[in-house]
């Protein structure tokens, strides 16, 4: 894990908060109610997590159920272009029940329900399920899993990397292709104590604290 803290930047989405990566996480907290049906149904609401015309993914989507005891290794996505040219890809990931951690440049960030996380490429990344007993501001509760829908930008798979800083194009990153022992470089296995220690909480537009 690195030891320097991923800066925050206020402001610059339309939703939501920008990392100095240029990841984006948007919890719904951060988005106004809207009443599609005023009269006839004023009891449900809409909350819009991107706006239109935001960047569209076209590669695989899915769902995990995770469990803590599913830490990924950290990695990367590439995709090939029709003329068989690689590049790097974003992939979006809305965590819909349950609590997650998410590593974001070596980075550790406690993901609450019902929230987007949208990876920049180049991004080194890795999920796992929160430890059971971390407390979020409104009461939530981890359970150890998650459930977590995804869609890559374009088709793609996993890239391993032990680099935590953003790889700049394809070539960076088969420079220094890692061919080691995955175990070395999967999300770390936490405690509760350790998670509301290192890990980073957004809560609506702002930093939290999470607790046990």
């Amino acid at each position: 894990m690195s030891n320097s803290r991923t800066s925050i930047r206020h402001g610059l989405t339309a939703s939501g908060l920008s990392l100095s990566n240029t990841c984006r996480i948007v919890h719904q907290a951060a988005i106004p109610d809207q009443i599609p049906f005023p009269k006839d149904i004023p009891d449900l609401s809409m909350r819009q997590l991107l706006p239109s015309g935001d960047k569209a993914l076209r590669g695989q989507l899915g769902v995990i159920e995770f469990t803590e005891h599913y830490r990924l290794p950290r990695h990367i996505h590439i995709a090939k272009d029709r003329e068989g040219r690689e590049r790097l890809i974003s992939e979006r990931i809305f965590v819909s029940a349950g609590v997650a951690l998410v590593e974001l440049s070596g980075e550790i960030y406690i993901i609450a329900p019902n929230t987007l996380v949208d990876i920049a490429a180049g991004v080194p990344h890795a999920w796992t399920g929160c430890p059971p007993g971390v407390v979020l501001p409104d009461g939530t509760l981890s359970t150890g899993s998650f459930l977590m829908l995804y869609q890559y930008e374009h088709e793609t798979a996993f890239y391993p990397t032990d680099r935590t800083t953003t790889f700049q194009n394809v070539e960076e990153y088969n420079a220094s292709k890692y061919s080691g022992d995955l175990n070395s470089i999967r999300f770390p296995a936490l405690t509760k104590e350790a998670v509301v220690e290192q890990g980073r909480l957004i809560w609506a537009t702002n930093l939290a604290r999470a607790a046990f």
